[in-house]
């Protein structure tokens, strides 16, 4: 399928009679969406997911932020870069290597190990349950669960962590658990075929290390692997000209906003010199993602280290993608390594 890079451009707000439903995509509108507090998170079918949603967003960031005071330099920075740097060291061996399989996935799951305190049996099951979050059950699982879908196993696994976390054997929150094993890599895959794709910037970070925050900013923007988010109106509520009824359900096309040629010039071209700041890749406001300084911090360490490694794609063999309008990133990245 093509890369994904490029929503369709911006458009006024429209009204989907038959899902009772108004659909934003202009950066304004999304952005005012998304920072009022009466249009709650809820499914693409309208059904509420947080019902305490301040005291439970509050909650999630404090247990975050817990983990995050931990990731001082010592705990995490050093041992992390060298791990990055011998797994590309081991791909570089190969005239093919997987981006994703090889190197970014088994780098979050050693970050979530050793965060968890490094004990073998608990990180052994840590790893299993990594896995098979991000990539589905293998085929034995596949024919030994054909009656369960993937909702009751995703449940399965959280019941799973709950107990690990009743038993002090799960030392991280799960918010954290939940970034490692999904948020970051799949952020981190996107972003790195961004890269890829767009060699003229890669030579701007390689000449100008200083540039990575910014970058950081712009991949984010650019390359965000939330692409919809949906609220549900608790009362009547006003979004720049609209009026939106309590119970409607207000569809948020994330990517799309962050296209927006109003907010960002030149907006379908990445520029990693592009002060990208209001972007609305982690969300913003009371909906904003409660792991952003993470995978912020995780981006700005690893990518210098995966560039210097002269990373190329393979042309002749195809980039699998997995997700949907929701969420959407690269499962698989051939690449090559010219130094």
């Amino acid at each position: 399928m093509p890369i994904p890079f490029q929503p369709s451009m911006p458009a006024a707000p429209c009204f989907d009679s038959a899902r009772n439903a108004w659909i934003l995509s202009r950066y304004r509108d999304v952005s005012a969406a998304l920072n009022d507090a009466s249009l709650r998170p809820t499914t693409a079918d309208n059904d509420p997911t947080m019902p305490e949603e301040s005291a439970q967003h509050a909650r999630l960031y404090a247990e975050v932020q817990a983990d995050i005071a931990r990731l001082s330099g010592d705990v995490w920075q050093t041992p992390m870069e060298e791990t990055l740097s011998n797994l590309l060291q081991q791909a570089q061996r190969s005239k093919c290597a997987d981006l994703v399989r090889e190197i970014i996935h088994p780098w979050a799951t050693t970050l979530l190990v050793n965060l968890n305190g490094g004990r073998a049996f608990h990180s052994r099951r840590l790893a299993e349950i990594s896995e098979r979050l991000f990539y589905g059950p293998t085929m034995d699982e596949e024919s030994s669960q054909s009656g369960i879908d993937l909702t009751q196993r995703n449940a399965n696994i959280e019941e799973e962590l709950d107990r690990m976390l009743e038993g002090r054997k799960l030392l991280l929150s799960k918010p954290m658990f939940f970034g490692l094993t999904q948020t970051l890599p799949s952020f981190l895959a996107k972003a790195w075929l961004a890269l890829l794709e767009h060699p003229d910037q890669i030579e701007k970070l390689i000449d100008d290390p200083g540039l990575m925050s910014n970058a950081t900013e712009e991949l984010l923007r650019y390359a965000g692997v939330v692409h919809t988010s949906y609220r549900r109106a608790t009362r009547d509520v006003r979004i720049g000209e609209l009026s939106i009824k309590q119970g409607q359900l207000v569809i948020l096309e994330l990517d799309s906003a962050n296209f927006d040629p109003d907010q960002f010039g030149q907006s379908k071209r990445m520029d990693v010199t592009r002060r990208a700041a209001g972007h609305l890749g982690f969300g913003t406001g009371l909906q904003a993602c409660v792991g952003s300084f993470l995978v912020r911090m995780a981006c700005s360490v690893a990518t210098p280290i995966f560039l210097a490694a002269h990373p190329l794609p393979v042309r002749d063999r195809d980039v699998l993608w997995i997700g949907d309008r929701t969420t959407l990133w690269p499962l698989s990245i051939p690449v090559s390594f010219s130094g």
